[in-house]
């Protein structure tokens, strides 16, 4: 296969696109770089593939050499790099988290580590410098699987047969992305199933599925033109607010294909503005680039809860791109060029030394807690603050033990249940102020609460577990117990109505009316369950509990990186200016259906974490006030205690 100057410029339009966008220097779309890099790999390595079989040269061994030349040099050293710099500037728990990471590159699985990881308290990805490396997981993943595929489509079946094949395969695996990404959207961003379709396009053109287009200029000129307006309108049109990668991805991943489809047979005006030499450059170093530019922008961003100034961004970049230079040429160079480790054995044995010796380390690492000697001792003890017990240990309960009616009763001592707290881990956060407020005032209730557990009629969160049969139960509770009359309902509404908080990405909340539509449908899922749970209802009154602040800023964990980075000053609170942005997000939604309804009231808890445009982590006495980011501790709510009376005598 004869060097393309375009497609070198073309992985310069993958990889900065993906270098802006993760500096937050624009192109709200930029992701799809990594879509890009997947045509691309597609086309050329199954074209690699297909020719050495038809000549009868192929080999498994001679395709991981190759392999190993291109990748191992350029990950081990940045590894290497970054596991010197995590040992300095990480705390011990981002550090652990870390060599688990580090372990999975390695083994190149950390797709499916960083999917699995994802769950109720996972971090924000600037804390994760290895987060980037699930792309190429994917890619050795289907590399797995390639050649053995053609090796035996091509021994056993005519030509027809062997791209009927690859062709359905494509097929489906468009089709499951579609699927998983409404049903489960983590899973179809992260794994090789639904990621499949886009290297198989490449390799579709490249064993000559498309027509030939030599000969017809201007056809192959408009196709390229129509590529190139394909990518540029993903790169600056698409958000992370729209279902991906799905149908979605077709424009990326089709505009890449046009690009290099037209190339293939004709010198097109898109072709040559491609091979331009600083294109051409980028994309010679684009793979130490992408590399290189993630762990940076870590670095540089630790202990920072702010997004970084326009100076670090273009810090951040610059000093990438010259990272990648000296990996290009001083490490990706000489081994791929065979000027270190030439023969074939030692590179596999320098390989598998360089792989367990790594994969060890990060045992080491893991078994070492992160080296938490390294914090001095008024940190650990504020992490260890952070340890939570539920007394009483009300929280979490399965669907069966509410069916069986073993809802925790809490307040009063010797006084019948009047009134019910229901939500997830914030109203259980709060619990403790609820009813002691319950208490002083000779009253008690039930606790029915649950991790991530939002129990409005229908409604669900996409991808993850499904608890609308806890729901169920807990309404079927409710009826039975008519001596409850009221019901008190607190929530994450900022992650319910917005789908983004410091730690969620974009969770998308529906019912059976959900249109498809992302995030876009959460406000209206939301309200429609509120609807539902108050019709259900109608003699009872609803008490919604509006939210208190919650951030990057209240989190202890990001006071401890910020005291322990010399470069960063940690934060003390969060800005009131902030928080009220923050509450605006469902505030309106919450008023809209309590003003509907007569039997409704929205408490307001702003204004007891906040004052003079500060809302604090810390008591006036150094005691924190929140457990995490998110959650106040008992001392937090104990500012809420006065309000909850309040509403409770006037409900």
């Amino acid at each position: 296969m004869k060097h393309r100057l375009d497609i070198d410029g073309l992985r310069s339009i993958a990889v900065l696109p993906v270098v802006l966008y993760h500096a937050g220097l624009g192109l709200p779309g930029g992701f799809v770089g990594v879509d890009v890099f997947f045509v691309i790999s597609g086309f050329l390595i199954t074209g690699i593939v297909a020719r050495d079989i038809e000549e009868k040269r192929f080999t498994f061994a001679n395709f991981m050499e190759r392999r190993i030349r291109r990748l191992f040099p350029a990950l081990f050293a940045v590894l290497a790099l970054t596991t010197l710099m995590a040992a300095i500037v990480l705390i011990p728990s981002d550090f652990v988290d870390y060599a688990k990471s580090l372990i999975a590159t390695c083994l190149y699985v950390s797709n499916i580590h960083f999917y699995m990881e994802i769950g109720y308290f996972t971090e924000a990805a600037h804390l994760k410098p290895l987060l980037h490396t699930w792309s190429l997981a994917v890619e050795e993943q289907f590399y797995l699987f390639l050649p053995v595929t053609m090796v035996v489509l091509y021994k056993f079946f005519p030509k027809a047969i062997r791209l009927g094949v690859l062709i359905v395969a494509t097929v489906l695996s468009l089709l499951l992305s579609i699927w998983g990404t409404a049903e489960h959207a983590s899973a179809a961003f992260y794994l090789l199933p639904t990621r499949a379709w886009e290297l198989l396009l490449g390799g579709l053109l490249a064993l000559g599925v498309f027509p030939r287009l030599g000969g017809r200029k201007k056809t192959a000129e408009m196709i390229g033109i129509v590529g190139l307006v394909g990518l540029l309108i993903a790169n600056q049109f698409y958000s992370t607010a729209m279902p991906f990668p799905s149908y979605t991805a077709l424009l990326p991943v089709l505009g890449t294909l046009f690009i290099i489809w037209s190339g293939t047979e004709n010198q097109t005006l898109v072709a040559r503005g491609l091979s331009w030499r600083p294109l051409v450059f980028i994309g010679n170093i684009s793979y130490s680039l992408y590399l290189w530019h993630w762990p940076v922008i870590v670095f540089v961003r630790y202990g920072s809860n702010n997004d970084m100034s326009l100076g670090e961004k273009w810090f951040c970049v610059f000093l990438s791109v010259g990272l990648a230079y000296l990996s290009w040429r001083f490490v990706e160079q000489p081994f791929r060029y065979r000027k270190v480790l030439a023969k074939r054995t030692g590179l596999f044995i320098g390989g598998m030394i360089g792989s367990l010796a790594t994969i060890c380390l990060g045992f080491f690492i893991a078994s070492q807690q992160g080296f938490d000697q390294r914090l001095e001792p008024r940190l650990r003890g504020l992490i260890a603050s952070m340890e939570f017990e539920d007394v009483p240990n009300c929280h979490g309960l399965m669907e069966a033990q509410i069916a069986a009616g073993l809802a925790c009763t809490r307040g009063a001592d010797g006084v019948a249940p009047d009134f019910a707290l229901i939500g997830d881990s914030h109203a259980d956060a709060m619990a403790s102020a609820v009813f002691d407020a319950a208490r002083d005032l000779g009253r008690a209730g039930y606790q029915i609460t649950g991790p991530g557990y939002l129990p409005l009629p229908e409604v669900y969160r996409i991808g993850a577990y499904d608890l609308r049969q806890m729901t169920d139960n807990t309404l079927a509770f409710l009826a039975a117990h008519e001596e409850v009359r009221t019901i008190i309902l607190g929530g994450y509404w900022t992650h319910y109505v917005t789908g983004v908080t410091y730690r969620h990405e974009g969770s998308v909340y529906a019912d059976a009316g959900y249109d498809g539509s992302g995030l876009y449908y959460n406000a209206r899922a939301i309200e429609n369950g509120l609807e539902r749970l108050i019709a259900m209802f109608p003699d009872r009154q609803f008490i919604l509990l509006e939210d208190p602040p919650s951030g990057r800023d209240l989190h202890i964990l990001d006071y401890v990186r910020g005291e322990h980075t010399p470069w960063r000053k940690a934060s003390v609170g969060l800005s009131e200016e902030e928080a009220v942005a923050q509450r605006a997000s469902y505030e309106a939604l919450l008023r809209k259906v309590g003003d509907r309804h007569d039997n409704v009231v929205v408490v307001d808890l702003l204004d007891a974490f906040c004052r003079d445009g500060l809302c604090p982590l810390f008591a006036d006495d150094g005691s924190p006030l929140y457990r995490d980011g998110d959650h106040v501790n008992d001392v937090g709510a104990s500012a809420l205690k006065d309000r909850f009376e309040a509403a409770l005598v006037e409900n």
